[in-house]
């Protein structure tokens, strides 16, 4: 029953994640200027729509229920693991807590050093 319904969410969710996508393409490539559908082939904006589209049809999906696939087992096991040894949650939430400021902390401190490198970077080609 379970595999029934995440079948049915995954070939939902990438239907929809199909046509927005190319609706919003279509929206997006009718509303450019004329110069550019004249410098621009026309095989090549029907190569990038049939491209992206099989994208979504084929890999995205796959990547969608492999996650789930694993995201499942992992979450009952968690779920069993807390009922049985309620210490567990003791343990577990103080250690996903730190876990969480640990990467925003590194987070933020990558992107400093971007903002950083950019800045020095204009200061040398000045």
């Amino acid at each position: 029953m379970f595999l029934l319904v995440l079948a049915l969410a995954v070939a939902f969710g990438s239907m929809v994640a199909s046509r927005n996508l190319h609706t919003g393409l279509l929206t997006q490539v009718m509303r450019c200027p004329m110069s550019f559908f004249d410098t621009t082939p026309l095989g090549r904006i029907v190569n990038r729509f049939s491209k992206d589209i099989d994208i979504l049809d084929t890999n995205i999906p796959q990547f969608a229920q492999n996650f789930l696939i694993t995201f499942a087992p992992l979450v009952s096991t968690i779920i069993i693991i807390s009922y049985s040894t309620p210490i567990f949650i003791a343990v577990a939430i103080p250690l996903i807590l730190i876990f969480i400021v640990i990467q925003v902390t590194k987070k933020i401190k990558e992107i400093n050093v971007v903002i950083f490198h950019s800045s020095v970077e204009v200061i040398l080609c000045s």
